[in-house]
């Protein structure tokens, strides 16, 4: 029996001796495989722990640079409208009593070149050259128990102007702006008609029609004088403004005391700025 038990425990031990290589052999493999896994997923030893973060594009563009020198072509339309101090009307309608007098405003066009001087990186300097037609019309009309009589004249005055502005310049993006500018301007009447129309009724005859044309600058003057204000956007050199004329100047030309007639312009232009 003593025997068999010393047989026994010698086996046990030969058996332990035998297996246990394989178990650690087991073991490390485990440990080695769970730490390739790590290190693959870290990156532990091939790249930082954080990725870089990504690097985006401004998008505010670069400033202009002081100095720069552009200059810019526009076309566009604008609408004109004259305001009449309380004399002018009053000498519209001395011809008869009970008369009333209605200005109304008329769509004209400009097109021109301008050039602009960056002062710095964001005051410029614009001044330009443009043909302006102002057009407006301007309506009396007068009534007594025998007749009613109605005059519409519609002016056409065709002006170079002279636009100086001094403004400044906002970088959107990388490829559009925006700016804000006001001056003043100066004009020169070119050429300009006044077509009246008249038309009378008197009791229940048909209406008597008669048309005239004359120079509008015999009786305007050929100066004017104002205010200009306006913004714009330029995308990709295309630009695109708006704009506000205030006149002066009296256009009445020799006008007496308290007779004047003013101005003012509102417009839309699209251009290119080189």
């Amino acid at each position: 029996m003593t025997k068999f038990v010393l047989s026994t425990f010698l086996l046990f031990c030969i058996m332990s001796t035998t297996y246990s290589p394989l178990y650690a052999d087991n073991d490390l493999k485990t440990i080695n495989n769970t730490n390739t896994v790590n290190l693959s997923e870290d990156n532990s030893f091939s790249a930082p722990k954080h990725k870089p973060k990504s690097k985006r594009k401004s998008s505010m563009k670069v400033p202009k640079k002081q100095g720069e020198f552009h200059v810019g072509l526009e076309i566009g339309a604008n609408m004109t409208s004259v305001t009449a101090s309380q004399g002018y009307k009053d000498i519209s309608l001395a011809i008869m009593q009970n008369g009333a007098f209605v200005s109304a405003p008329g769509i004209g066009f400009q097109a021109g070149c301008y050039f602009d001087y960056n002062l710095s990186e964001v005051i410029f300097l614009e001044v330009g050259i443009f043909g302006i037609q102002r057009n407006f019309k301007e309506t009396a009309t007068f009534a007594n128990p025998l007749a009613i009589l109605s005059v519409e004249s519609t002016s056409s005055p065709l002006y170079a102007r002279l636009p100086i502005l001094l403004g400044a310049n906002i970088s959107l993006s990388e490829t559009s702006s925006f700016n804000i500018k006001a001056g003043t301007y100066f004009g020169y009447g070119m050429n300009g008609k006044v077509k009246k129309i008249s038309s009378m009724v008197m009791g229940t005859t048909e209406p008597v029609t008669q048309e005239v044309s004359s120079n509008f600058f015999e009786v305007s003057e050929e100066l004017e004088f104002g205010i200009r204000a306006g913004l714009g956007f330029e995308f990709s050199q295309k630009t695109i403004g708006f704009f506000l004329d205030y006149g002066l100047s009296n256009i009445v030309k020799n006008a007496q005391e308290g007779v004047s007639r003013k101005a003012t312009s509102m417009g839309l232009s699209l251009g290119y700025r080189f």
